[in-house]
């Protein structure tokens, strides 16, 4: 899987809770925050990332690395008069054994008061086992984490897979002109919510999927080709999708009748592999089209200085898109506190620009 899609999590809020727990505060002088990165697996390679990315409001409230990288941990900071800590566990992504006895581990034995980290169903059967702490789901997977049976104390600011290809099948409709569609997905969660949101809202509008065929060889494609549509819609991630992107490039000979998906375009490796053969090609992405706001570029600067080690693309930038949540003071219990995040969340959510889409400002 992609880094890109990965980091997003951990890195995405803990300077929400930073700022909302130490800044409205509660019963106890410190607050703890728990935050799990992966430290082995498949992902072990981005632990630093995810770490860094829970540093670095550490380390912009005067806070310092105590070691030579971020998995060293970083000193604890005062906010609003409380001590905030910053506690290290160890995650694998897609292991929930391992992520229930990391977070028990933080919450019974480290005392942490939050625990950011987890996927799966897994994050709120465990949220409502320990509801004085607050929990932060940190993968697009399940909708079921917060859409169904939600745990007051839980809390996810990463899109799933179908909500991450929100807006492509309308773009099919009104801006490419298409009445009839085929798909081509993957054999996995990514393809399978990708393909059944694009159907969803292509057919909403008035459109026809004509073929939806899963895994990409040559005779699936074919099959899908074959149906004669106005386009294809791509959400192939795992199963070779530079050859897959590329064959589909050459024989559609026109980029108005190619999507492709978000994790396509968050991959740098295969937008360099496939090259020009997907110029014009659009696609999907959580990542803002318009410029970096002076918000986001500050965040960028203060990583690079902090971790020069790192790769600039691991500064992901959607970590603070509730901070604002800690001025709302005082707040002197948990369930305040879940109340004025809870708030936040969903008065951001309504902010929309000038397209009618709708964002969330980054803090």
């Amino acid at each position: 899987m992609p880094g890109s899609r990965t980091l997003p999590v951990v890195a995405a809020a803990l300077a929400v809770f930073a700022a909302a727990v130490a800044g409205c505060g509660t019963d106890e002088q410190v607050v703890r925050i728990g935050v799990l990165a992966d430290c082995q697996g498949a992902l072990r390679g981005f632990g630093d990332g995810e770490l860094a990315g829970a540093e670095l409001p550490f380390l912009r409230r005067g806070a310092r690395l105590l070691g030579t990288g971020p998995g060293g941990g970083v000193s604890a900071i005062d906010v609003g008069g409380r001590r905030v800590e910053l506690v290290q566990g160890c995650q694998e992504t897609g292991e929930h054994t391992l992520y229930i006895e990391e977070a028990r581990r933080l919450l019974e034995n480290e005392h942490v008061d939050v625990v950011v980290g987890g996927a799966s169903i897994v994050a709120r059967e465990l949220a409502r086992r320990y509801p004085r702490a607050i929990f932060v789901s940190t993968f697009w997977d399940e909708q079921e984490i917060t859409m169904r049976l939600p745990a007051a104390n839980l809390f996810r600011f990463s899109p799933d897979y179908a909500q991450r290809e929100a807006g492509l099948g309308a773009y099919a409709y009104h801006q490419l002109g298409w009445r009839r569609a085929a798909v081509v997905a993957d054999y996995a969660n990514p393809g399978w919510a990708g393909a059944a949101a694009f159907t969803a809202e292509f057919c909403a509008l008035g459109g026809q999927v004509v073929a939806t065929v899963y895994s990409g060889t040559q005779d699936r494609i074919g099959r899908a080709l074959g149906m004669h549509p106005d386009g294809i819609a791509t959400f192939v991630e795992y199963i070779d999708p530079a050859k897959i992107l590329g064959s589909l490039a050459s024989q559609l000979h026109d980029p108005r009748r190619l999507l492709v998906s978000s994790a396509n375009l968050e991959d740098p490796e295969l937008m360099q592999t496939v090259g020009r053969r997907l110029d014009g090609v659009v696609g999907s992405t959580w990542l803002p089209s318009s410029p970096p706001s002076p918000v986001l570029r500050d965040y960028r600067r203060r990583w690079l200085v902090a971790f020069p080690g790192l790769p600039a693309a691991f500064a992901n930038h959607s970590f603070g898109i509730v901070a604002a949540s800690g001025r709302r003071c005082p707040i002197q219990s948990w369930s305040a506190l879940n109340r004025s995040i809870t708030s936040m969340v969903f008065c951001s959510k309504n902010s929309r620009p000038a397209g009618g889409s709708k964002t969330m400002q980054l803090a």
